[in-house]
């Protein structure tokens, strides 16, 4: 074989190489990892859900129109057998400016809450992409652990199978390690599909199909500091968006009331037009004033109803003021609860358990324990790991629920000591 046929396939190795380096540089400038932030975003942009919603603003613009318009004018042409013959005429109703501005101020309220409810919408995915990111984050650290459980569990296969063959162990300490490992294999594969779920769940929020990937800039250990319930209360009743859209349904009454109210001003038609064929004149001048009596229908009842909507907002303004105090009482204690149990693994039970399993390791070493006592270190040690980021997710989706309860966004800084 000549120099040149030697060298050959390394070359076509060197370009398989760089071609799948340079693939996988593509792919991953493609998709950035994404930050809890950029998440969000992507979601506001892309998500089908929010589109649908807020496609009603158009809804609402529409109407706005509705009640802007002006009445068609009217063209009448009459013929009798008496003189004049023939006659026509164009009528226009003229309705009354005060009517006309009330009817548009119903429909900008009406479009007003139009927005709100897109607002609610956003507020709700706000709160689900927080979650299905933290919850991505908490499936791909379960799956880590079983992962590394399973390492563990092979590593102690082997050991004990070499203290076995030197005769250190019996055989039945063998079968129980082959037992644990393949029961970690198992769990490692239902965490695999959690984290799927976990997957399709944040692509979901994010408009992007189910089974796209995704990479995460975050981590569970981003402890957000938190806010004081008290500032956090007077802001929902403020600037919270149950709180604005019962002042825009107030309005919104307000507006029906005085629309209502212009039900005994008659509407003028004034109408123009000409006649012809009289013995008198071949082409006459005609005009016309009309006015609708309000003698049976006042808008008595719609007056009536407006009042009784008002005084059901004014409860309900009250109520309110009551829910959001003690609703965001009420999910705050749940968030001191998840921080205080993340603070309790943190500092306490996960250097515990990592120090237990070390010394259950060193002891199974030295032949002090027995390999079931090794085991449950190693199983108490992965149940306390997934307790703690069990714990860093209650504790992330407990101030989603905060902020979606609140109405507003938690960024008015921690609590004062």
């Amino acid at each position: 074989m000549t120099p040149s046929h030697a060298h050959q396939p390394m070359r076509w190795g060197l370009v398989l190489v760089i071609c799948v380096w340079t693939g996988a540089a593509q792919a991953s400038a493609a998709d950035p990892a994404l930050t809890l932030s950029d998440a969000l975003d992507i979601a506001l942009r892309s998500n089908l859900a929010l589109g649908a919603a807020r496609a009603r603003h158009a809804v609402g613009v529409a109407g706005v129109g509705v009640a802007s318009a002006l009445p068609n004018p009217e063209a009448e042409a009459n013929y009798t057998t008496s003189r004049p013959h023939q006659a026509f005429l164009v009528k226009e109703t003229l309705p009354f400016w005060g009517r006309r501005s009330a009817a548009i101020a119903v429909a900008r309220g009406e479009l007003g809450l139009v927005d709100l409810g897109v607002e609610g919408v956003i507020q709700q995915l706000r709160h689900d992409v927080r979650v299905h990111y933290y919850g991505l984050l908490f499936a791909l650290r379960a799956e880590e652990i079983g992962r590394l459980e399973l390492q563990n569990d092979r590593e102690l296969l082997e050991l004990t199978r070499a203290r076995f063959e030197h005769g250190d162990t019996p055989e039945l300490e063998v079968k129980q390690a082959r037992l644990s490992a393949g029961r970690a294999e198992a769990t490692l594969g239902t965490l695999s599909s959690e984290v799927d779920i976990a997957r399709g769940e944040l692509n979901l929020d994010l408009g992007r199909e189910r089974e796209a990937p995704i990479v995460l800039a975050g981590h569970l250990e981003e402890r957000p500091p938190l806010p004081d319930v008290a500032r956090l209360v007077e802001r929902a009743l403020g600037e919270g968006r149950d709180a604005r859209e019962l002042r825009q349904r107030v309005a919104v009454e307000e507006s029906r009331l005085r629309l209502a109210r212009t039900g005994w001003v008659p509407d003028l038609t004034a109408g123009a037009g000409a006649e012809f064929d009289d013995p008198d004149f071949s082409v006459g001048p005609q005009f016309s004033l009309g006015l609708t009596m309000p003698l049976f229908n006042r808008k008595g009842a719609e007056q009536s109803q407006a009042r009784a909507a008002l005084e059901m907002l004014s409860r309900e303004r009250e109520a309110l003021r009551q829910r959001v105090s003690t609703s965001l009482s009420s999910s705050f204690a749940r968030v001191q609860a998840a921080d205080a149990q993340v603070k309790l693994y943190s500092g306490s039970l996960v250097p515990s358990a990592s120090e237990v399993r070390e010394l259950y390791r060193d002891s199974y070493r030295e032949g002090a324990v027995g390999i079931l006592n090794f085991i449950d270190a190693l199983r108490s040690e992965r149940e306390v790991q997934l307790g703690y980021a069990r714990a860093l997710f209650d504790l992330e989706r407990a101030l989603a629920d905060l902020e979606r309860e609140a109405g507003v966004e938690l960024n008015d800084g921690p609590a004062p000591d």
